[in-house]
């Protein structure tokens, strides 16, 4: 486990199908949410060339949500600038490596 920004990786041990996912905890709104196969997603978006630009925060949206994720009714806004936050920082962090 480790600690980078504002979420912590962890492997996925769950028994609800996790399948070797990546759990990743991020704050969204001041709770923290375990948010299933989401460096997956960030590798993924990286891969294709995808920029954190605000068009790309409700792809993201939607490929977390294809994840099994849960995300809250009327709380989509809020994850979406979260997700796309978090999505920025690994960006930044592989364009220097």
């Amino acid at each position: 486990m480790y600690r980078s920004g504002s979420y912590t990786r962890r492997p996925a041990r769950s028994c609800c199908g996790g399948g070797g996912r990546s759990i990743v905890q991020v704050n969204i709104d001041g709770i923290a949410f375990g948010i299933m196969g989401l460096r997956e997603i960030f590798e993924q978006l990286y891969i294709m060339r995808r920029r954190p630009e605000p068009a790309v925060g409700s792809e993201l949206l939607e490929m977390v949500r294809a994840m099994k994720n849960y995300i809250p009714r009327g709380k989509e806004a809020i994850f979406q600038a979260a997700l796309l936050r978090e999505y920025a920082m690994y960006y930044a962090r592989e364009e220097v490596a």
